[in-house]
């Protein structure tokens, strides 16, 4: 016969299983144990995790959220490490991060916008923290790409109300200022024109703040 019911099942792979079956399947609510020490929480539907659950891993990281298939699908949250200062929540597809998330880091450092496979891809706001810098704009596989405007910060207390250093509004390709750009200085003065890797390259004007 198969197993229904409430029990406890260790399968030849090593696995553990306790919880509840239906017809021989884990189905329902059940806690997965794997050789590797991972270690599942939650929903079950035919031997899968489906619905919300939480997996931990021994290094200390851990995910909770919604399952589809064994693979994270819908809304969660990934907690790094042992100290759990570095996280990411937002929309799972697949197994990866993928839609509208956060993620930050054990710096402070906060991205929150669009990811597609893992990276940063789409529309994002990302703070540096640590260097006091912040861009708003177009990402492309983890990169500064597309249109967007990054802020140098004065001073980190200052920047509650985002006293600017220098700002630049344009184009970016590959983390950096390339393509027509406005880059805005402390003293009031500005340049508007071509960009080449970060450089003032081709037609461009400098207006002094004085006018």
């Amino acid at each position: 016969g198969k197993w229904h019911g409430s029990g406890t099942a260790s399968l030849t792979n090593g696995l553990v299983y306790k919880g509840t079956f239906v017809h021989g399947d884990m189905h329902g609510n059940g806690e997965i144990e794997w050789p590797s020490r991972l270690r599942y929480q939650g929903e079950v539907n035919k031997n899968m995790a489906t619905g919300k659950g939480k997996l931990e891993w021994p290094n200390g990281d851990y995910y909770l959220g919604r399952w589809f298939e064994g693979k994270r699908h819908g809304w969660g949250k990934m907690t790094y490490g042992n100290r759990q200062d570095q996280w990411y929540e937002g929309e799972w597809k697949e197994g990866a991060k993928s839609g509208k998330g956060t993620m930050q880091w054990s710096t402070g450092n906060v991205y929150v916008g669009e990811f597609v496979q893992n990276c940063r891809e789409g529309q994002g706001r990302m703070q540096w923290m640590d260097r006091n810098e912040i861009y708003i704009g177009e990402w492309k596989a983890d990169k500064l790409h597309g249109m967007g405007r990054y802020l140098w910060l004065s001073d980190v207390e200052v920047n509650k109300n985002l006293a600017v250093f220098n700002q630049y509004v344009g184009q970016f390709a590959e983390n950096q200022r390339h393509g027509f750009g406005i880059f805005s200085y402390a003293d009031g003065s500005r340049y508007v024109g071509d960009w080449n890797a970060n450089l003032k390259h081709g037609k461009g004007t400098i207006i002094s703040s004085v006018g």
